[in-house]
């Protein structure tokens, strides 16, 4: 499966879950985003506008610990582990980023092959 193949797949999958697309560049909230990078696809979820806009103000005036921006990123963690779940159950492999600086990042790979009976 190429890149492009692998990206409508697991969209295709968060689809048919009831999850709305957003833009991994562009988010618009409320909505899961996409980005292909290599083999793989990086899936991000971007809270509703009311969560978002808060939390981003109190990170911009240096307020890290702030309710509104915990919040958001325990609902980007429970999402993140949900999305997870569904694409596996499609037959993904999926599991959540281990970079620290992406909490909440789900990557995605097409599956291997299934190997030939000896």
């Amino acid at each position: 499966m190429n890149e492009n193949a692998l990206e409508i797949k697991v969209a295709r999958e968060l689809r048919i879950a009831g999850l709305f697309p957003s833009s991994f560049s562009e988010p618009r909230p409320g909505g899961f985003g996409l980005q292909s990078e290599g083999a793989k696809v990086a899936v991000v979820w971007v809270p509703s506008g009311v969560l978002t806009e808060v939390a981003f103000k109190r990170l911009g005036a240096g307020d890290v610990e702030h309710p509104s921006v915990l919040h958001m990123g325990v609902v980007k963690q429970a999402m993140g582990h949900a999305i997870v779940q569904i694409l596996r159950s499609a037959g993904l492999n999926a599991g959540m980023s281990a970079d620290e600086f992406s909490p909440g990042i789900v990557e995605v790979t097409d599956p291997a092959p299934p190997r030939p009976a000896r």
